[in-house]
């Protein structure tokens, strides 16, 4: 699939999750677990070697549901049953872990897949969680996740509906410039009108300032 097939499929096909790589499965960073609990909608338990473990998904953050000190937020509750639908009671998945394995509360951190499907991913595809959560140092997918995310937005999906969000939905507000993409290398980046290919663009979302654009992950093309 070329790329510009690869991003038309992502900006206006169906959301789906994202396809397992091929050739990955011998890897030592893949960990072989069993779904015991679901805690929200970023956080779940698992079984692994006997011992049960909390897992907290990369690179996502979904409303919060049980938080000790916020309140449960919109779309929390939305979140936490597509986990639970997505991951029954004693389904297997995979772990997937490339910079730190645990944090310093224990967690596992990793991208979630069961039958070769990226749970991350699909919360993002349908608005049930933004792109966030990088201080742990491992964006692997971050370009792909950025791309999904400026889907849901631009179709108001989810979290993109909300009142709070709509700043955040980039519709081509009047006065707009500039534009924001994936490039051919799954990079994000944000064009000028004077950079080269910034007429030629086919899918991108619009930003009312480099410093939105900036804050959202994209940097500029280069000259």
């Amino acid at each position: 699939m070329n790329w510009w097939q690869r991003i038309a499929r992502q900006w206006w096909g169906r959301p789906v999750w994202g396809r397992r790589p091929s050739g990955d499965a011998g890897r030592v960073d893949w960990v072989r677990a069993q779904v015991s609990s679901v805690s929200d909608g970023d956080t779940i338990k698992v079984m692994v070697n006997g011992v049960q473990e909390t897992v907290r998904l990369l690179l996502i953050d979904t409303p919060e549901t049980v938080h000790p000190n916020k309140p449960q937020q919109p779309f929390g509750a939305e979140a936490s049953q597509y986990v639970k639908n997505s991951l029954p009671i004693g389904c297997w998945v995979d772990l997937e872990m490339n910079i730190q394995e645990k944090d310093k509360y224990g967690r596992y951190l990793a991208y979630v897949w069961m039958n070769g499907q990226m749970l991350n991913q699909a919360l993002v595809a349908v608005g049930l969680a933004k792109v966030a959560f990088t201080s742990a140092g491992d964006v692997k997918y971050l370009p792909v996740l950025k791309d999904i995310e400026l889907r849901a937005k631009m179709q108001g999906t989810g979290i993109w509906s909300l009142p709070e969000n709509q700043s955040q939905r980039v519709v081509n507000p009047s006065g707009s410039a500039i534009k924001a993409t994936v490039s051919k290398r799954g990079k994000p980046v944000y064009y000028l009108p004077l950079d080269r290919g910034y007429h030629t663009l086919q899918y991108f979302s619009w930003y009312p300032s480099e410093e939105t654009a900036r804050a959202d992950g994209f940097k500029r093309v280069r000259k």
